[in-house]
């Protein structure tokens, strides 16, 4: 009879994975693994914005190239926008080394202002135009355009808003992690989000049945025992499977360095679970080490301009957040 054990250890063991469970493009393969690269000079710099910039005029960006080949290289050039947003087109042009040096980009053709600042917020794959020369002298120049109609265009300096590029370099713990991404990704498995560290053992899954408990030491604390609980929700969510939650020996091991490390070890084994055909659930037999990138991980909420706020949906997206290890919620709000 297997069980899942939930317990709170000072060995931190969260259970986490971030894959897009289909490798459409490069940066969904390798964004997570992807380093910041630096904007050099004389990539605009200080404060506020450049002013005015008439459409095909090109500001020159430069960013740094690691000396080794790259798998993936992206920029993201969130600081170019529209002038006022009230233009009838926009589009992105990127060309490399001088103004009228080869095209490496060419944006999707907008309508809207502001839609056009929100696509510059995407990352732009310059993977092919990345030469063993821009490795050698450790930069590449961008020369950046916005072709816009009805309106002008602008940039905003790193010390208001970045540009950045970033690199994912193929290094052996890089491979170790796509391989595990891989197995999980065979077995229908998609979580959130990335962890430090997982090992998969191909092949092999953990089957749960009607038999399997949910269990957690005597005199354990409410957290702990809500965990427990959700974990119990999300299985019967996803599988039609309801598990007890009882105190008994041996299992699955969920452990954290504190409650919150249980709650989210739980989640993501939560996430992990499948039906597998037979009437069953399985998950695959992996151990995952995991710490949180950022100590707050906050998604915001705009409730501005009269919204009507639904408390039993904002507890309801408090869950889901809490599922995929978000530990904040900002409200946007204007005063009336």
């Amino acid at each position: 009879m297997h069980r899942v054990w939930v317990s709170c250890v000072s060995t931190l063991m969260l259970l986490a994975m971030l894959t897009s469970g289909s490798f459409a493009d490069r940066w969904g393969e390798y964004g997570e693994f992807a380093k910041p690269q630096e904007a050099m000079d004389p990539t605009p710099a200080g404060t506020g914005h450049i002013g005015e910039v008439a459409s095909g005029t090109f500001v020159q960006f430069r960013f740094s190239v690691p000396e080794d080949e790259a798998v993936g290289y992206w920029v993201r050039l969130a600081n170019v926008v529209a002038y006022t947003g009230k233009g009838t087109s926009y589009q992105l042009v990127l060309r490399r080394d001088a103004e009228n040096g080869a095209i490496v980009h060419t944006g999707v053709l907008l309508t809207n202002g502001d839609r056009w600042n929100d696509a510059n917020r995407g990352v732009v794959d310059l993977t092919e135009a990345i030469t063993q020369a821009d490795r050698e002298r450790g930069y590449i120049d961008v020369f950046v355009t916005g072709m816009v109609e009805g309106d002008d265009w602008t940039v905003y300096r790193q010390g208001s808003r970045q540009a950045l590029a970033y690199a994912a370099v193929m290094s052996p713990e890089m491979r170790r992690q796509m391989i595990a991404a891989q197995a999980l990704k065979d077995s229908g498995i998609a979580l959130i989000p990335m962890p430090s560290s997982i090992e998969v053992t191909p092949g092999e899954q953990l089957k749960i049945s009607a038999s399997t408990r949910i269990v957690y030491p005597e005199g354990a604390s409410d957290s702990i025992v809500f965990t427990a609980n959700e974990l119990r929700t999300i299985i019967t969510e996803r599988c039609e499977l309801d598990l007890p939650v009882v105190a008994v020996q041996a299992r699955a091991d969920v452990s954290g360095m504190g409650e919150a490390g249980c709650l989210y070890g739980a989640m993501t084994l939560g996430q992990m679970v499948r039906p597998n055909g037979e009437g069953g659930v399985s998950l695959p037999v992996c151990t995952v080490e995991d710490e949180p990138a950022f100590e707050y991980r906050i998604i915001q909420y705009d409730i501005a301009r009269g919204q009507t706020v639904n408390v039993d949906y904002v507890k309801r997206v408090i869950r889901e957040l809490a599922r995929c290890k978000i530990n904040g919620l900002l409200f946007y709000m204007e005063e009336l």
